[in-house]
């Protein structure tokens, strides 16, 4: 349901004016960058895996 909703908002930016899609498409790219890269959640699992060794 919700791409739905992103497909709308894609269109209706679109509509508005051709660089606000574009500015609107490179926030949403920062976003998911930063939300994939920069977590809190990857620094922990790197952090842990930094501290567990795998010696056998």
């Amino acid at each position: 349901m919700w791409q739905e909703y992103l497909t709308l908002g894609r269109a209706l930016t679109w509509f508005l004016h051709p660089w606000l899609m574009v500015v609107a498409s490179a926030w949403v790219v920062y976003v998911l960058y930063s939300r994939e890269f920069h977590s809190r959640t990857l620094k922990a699992l790197v952090e842990e895996d930094k501290s567990s060794s795998l010696t056998m």
